[in-house]
């Protein structure tokens, strides 16, 4: 299941517009038809900046959540980059005027069968 970051976001911007860019951003992931997710199975947040200066003027956003599959091609994942892009970039034009920047990074995971796991022993006083 991805989860899709939105950082830069503004205070100022509504539950409802919030809302409505989350629905957006779902489908912009789920049109990448290769990747074989439903909307649904998308979640999206948007973590708070301590720092609010500056904010709107760029949006950057991370996909993570995304295991390594031989489907799931460079070109698979440029087409994914290009569709969150375009999402972020027309929410943008209408909501943040001064946003001059916007970015997508996709941070793909190892499967689970390629990680090394580790107990930790229960610890005596």
């Amino acid at each position: 299941m991805p989860i899709v970051k939105i950082y830069g976001m503004p205070d100022r911007i509504g539950q409802h517009i919030l809302g409505s860019l989350t629905v957006t951003m779902q489908f912009a992931v789920a049109n990448v038809e290769p990747l074989g997710i439903p909307p649904t199975d998308v979640t999206v947040f948007f973590p708070t900046d301590q720092r609010k200066a500056g904010l709107g003027g760029e949006l950057v956003v991370q996909i993570e959540g995304l295991y390594k599959k031989p489907e799931r091609t460079p070109e698979v994942l440029k087409q994914l980059h290009e569709s969150v892009c375009e999402c972020i970039k027309e929410f943008a034009l209408i909501h943040l005027h001064e946003c001059t920047y916007v970015e997508a990074m996709i941070m793909p995971m190892i499967t689970p069968a390629d990680c090394t796991y580790s107990t930790i022993g229960k610890r005596t006083p």
